[in-house]
């Protein structure tokens, strides 16, 4: 977020009177505030060094046999054992041949895949079922890194929005805390309701007051002029955000700028959700492959509506003993706004909604369920349904079950 300048307004007086005026002040140096999540970032900017901060060299111990440093126990000689791990003074003891079976230890490689699609940022700023998603994803990659483990982090809509591989420690916790302040923007053309004009009007009435001629020089409607001084006005700016999707270099230029000031744009309107689901399931299936073998895979997405191109790609992580785990965003039941000066009519869909908002929950953890996923329920409803709306949505799943 930038802090461009702010606005004093007077709106009375001590000695009476209304005395009502406002005085813009501008910022000729923006301000940029950047809001990550809360583990995060308490990771990323804690002190590091020493014994007492360093994360463990050689993992978390595991109760997997194999080569290791800690002994597991010992057993009697089987034919193959390596001459090397006979325990001889065991041995001599007891008359028979004993190895030492070691423990290995190892780290977990946790892989969290996100669905950043811009349907989850309806709702209130900062109560958004992708804000609350944001947080958990931070929660859970702050508490894999603390235990040493690795955590690689996928971000995706209706295509791949950014790749992580897995690492450790508190700096790799920055980068990810970086990932999840910047990969849902919907400052791209694919994910923004604005056009390159819709943009290059935003860039204009920012960046007049940052010009030292006002953009008196440049021509009405001469957007590569435009961009070329956006370009330079960008020095200026407090953040260094990726290059945006765009479908011409001009258009990105513009759109950079905007990112680089922290000047969001607004969603679009007929959403990414089938084309979101499409681009999930290529990436389970790409994790699948992923060398070295996941440990987890945390996804944090709706309910899937193509339960078959899912379960060939959950059967193929299962296959390589991944342990899948899938968390559902909140359902914000809080619909409409006044009870009180609503109509009846309105009560009526909003009521239609949170049924079908329910019976699409119950349907999509029930399948996830059925493929071996272990649904978590993470997310705080902020409101608890309406009992008529839960038993309907119950009775709609089980009808359908049957």
């Amino acid at each position: 977020m930038g802090v461009h300048g702010v606005a004093l307004e007077v709106r009375g007086t001590p000695l009476g009177g209304e005395g009502l005026y406002e005085v813009p002040l501008l910022f000729a140096n923006p301000l940029g505030i950047e809001a990550l999540p809360t583990h995060l970032a308490a990771l990323a900017l804690s002190a590091r060094g020493g014994r007492a901060r360093r994360a463990s060299e050689v993992g978390r111990p595991a109760a997997l046999a194999g080569e290791g440093d800690e002994l597991r126990e010992l057993r009697d000689h089987s034919p193959g054992d390596p001459f090397k791990r006979i325990a001889w003074k065991a041995s001599a003891r007891r008359g028979r041949l004993l190895v030492r079976e070691m423990e290995r230890e190892e780290r977990d490689v946790v892989w969290i895949v996100m669905d950043a699609s811009v349907e989850l940022w309806a709702g209130e700023l900062g109560d958004a079922p992708l804000d609350h998603v944001v947080e958990e994803v931070g929660a859970l990659s702050a508490r894999f890194l603390r235990q040493g483990d690795r955590v690689g982090l996928v971000v995706s809509a209706s295509r791949l929005r950014s790749w992580i591989a897995p690492a450790e420690g508190g700096t790799h916790g920055g980068v990810l805390a970086g990932a999840l302040a910047s990969a849902a923007s919907c400052v791209d053309d694919d994910r923004s309701e604005l056009d390159e004009h819709q943009v290059a009007q935003r860039v204009i009435e920012h960046a007049r007051p940052l010009d030292p001629r006002g953009l008196a020089d440049l021509r009405k409607g001469d957007l590569d002029a435009l961009a070329a001084r956006a370009e330079q006005l960008r020095a200026r700016a407090p953040f260094a955000p990726r290059l945006p999707q765009a479908h011409a270099p001009r258009e990105q230029i513009l759109r950079h700028y905007l990112a680089a000031f922290g000047i969001e744009c607004p969603p679009r309107v007929d959403g990414e959700r089938p084309r979101s689901e499409e681009t999930l399931v290529q990436v389970l299936e790409k994790l699948a492959t992923e060398k070295p073998r996941a440990s987890v895979v945390h996804v944090f997405a709706p309910a899937p509506g193509k339960p078959e191109a899912l379960a060939r790609a959950v059967t193929a992580l299962r296959r390589r003993r991944v342990e899948v785990r899938w968390s559902l965003p909140a359902l914000d039941t809080g619909l409409g706004g006044d009870p009180g000066r609503r109509s009846p009519v309105a009560g009526a869909v909003d009521e239609a909604v949170r049924v079908r908002a329910y019976t699409t929950k119950a349907r999509g953890e029930r399948l996830l369920r059925r493929l071996g996923v272990r649904v978590e329920v993470r997310a705080i409803v902020r409101r608890p349904p309406h009992p008529e709306a839960e038993a309907a949505a119950v009775a709609e799943v089980a009808e359908g079950g049957a």
